[in-house]
């Protein structure tokens, strides 16, 4: 997700930020939180629902459910969408299907209309998000994003791949999502082909497969274990989203747009199970360089998002209320606590 601040707005919300270190060491920092710049949005989707009615599909925007649907005669009006680029989906309720765009909107002029979008019916990739521990096993990652790219392995034979997907020169076919409390993840619907999933968080080794989605054959089972890797230097993000009264906002969407962009990490046992389902050889590594790293709040209105070092923007955003935008410096081992209050449109 990539926002912009809302330069008519005065920079009048303190954000208290709490820094500790490996030591346990405190630090209070005062950072300054803007409104986000937001435009409205109003299109007709009739054309591109089918099976279902309308105000029955889903919308999500960069991968979370923005808790809305079109209106029984297909319009859909989307009011407060932060100015960026972003990843629009609209699905039925079993998330077979709908359609995914990369639709930017822009700080002035016409907003897109969702134009030229063709409705698919496909598959689902489905799975589960775990980490290893130092103690062995592992533990479901709640409100992590996972991404998949169709025909990603083709990508990844000239060079890296771009994430997240939130551009209109990108090349690639995407689809993202979230883990939920379990962490588990559906992603739909999925066009009939190969397709490349991964999930990333710094601190471990990232994650990958290569899966088949065809006519009748969903891709379940699709899980990916992300592992400690002691060689990597990051630092965590972490935080609630609330309303102005204080009341906990769940899934609302929380993005750090990084410095420097982070390069996913892979095991050699992942890497060639990928070349090998690919069948070809692959460009080096990195195979995917992440611009900016998701999250969602969960029940409690709580998020978390590792991050490399370096001074991060982060935003919050939940549909109906006026997001915001600041700053957090990360370094080495250091936690960064920041919480946002979100007040209604």
């Amino acid at each position: 997700m990539k926002l912009r601040p809302y330069a008519g707005v005065p920079l009048a919300l303190l954000a208290v930020i709490t820094l500790s270190g490996c030591a346990g060491a405190l630090a209070l920092l005062t950072g300054a939180l803007a409104y986000l710049k937001v435009r409205d949005l109003v299109g007709d989707v009739e054309n591109l629902i089918s099976g279902e009615p309308s105000t029955t599909y889903r919308v999500f925007l960069d991968g979370a459910d923005m808790g809305v649907s079109p209106a029984a005669n297909g319009t859909l009006n989307l009011v407060g969408i932060p100015v960026g680029s972003h990843l629009f989906s609209i699905t039925s309720q079993n998330m077979r299907a709908g359609w995914t765009q990369v639709e930017v909107i822009p700080a002035s002029g016409t907003p897109p209309s969702f134009n030229g979008i063709n409705a698919i019916t496909g598959g689902l990739i489905q799975g589960e998000v775990t980490r290893g521990t130092t103690g062995g096993g592992g533990v479901a990652v709640s409100g992590i994003m996972v991404l998949a790219v169709l025909n990603g392995d083709v990508t990844l034979r000239t060079g890296a791949i771009t994430a997240p997907p939130y551009s209109l020169t990108a090349p690639e076919t995407w689809m993202a999502g979230f883990t939920d409390a379990n962490g588990n993840y559906t992603l739909g619907p999925a066009a009939y082909g190969r397709w490349l999933v991964f999930a990333a968080r710094p601190g471990y080794l990232g994650d990958a497969a290569l899966v088949s989605v065809q006519a009748g054959t969903d891709a379940t089972n699709t899980n990916l274990n992300l592992q400690p890797d002691s060689s990597q230097s990051y630092g965590t993000i972490q935080g609630a989203v609330a309303d102005s009264s204080g009341a906990a906002l769940a899934n609302a969407l929380v993005d750090a747009h990084l410095a420097t962009s982070y390069p996913m990490a892979l095991s050699a046992a992942t890497q060639s199970k990928i070349v090998t389902a690919a069948g070809a050889a692959l460009s080096p590594q990195p195979w995917v360089l992440f611009t900016d790293l998701d999250a969602t709040s969960d029940v409690s209105g709580q998020y978390q998002i590792t991050s490399p070092g370096g001074t991060q923007s982060i935003s919050a955003f939940k549909y109906g209320y006026k997001g915001q935008v600041g700053s957090a410096s990360v370094a080495n081992g250091n936690l960064v606590s920041l919480d946002f209050a979100l007040p209604k449109q």
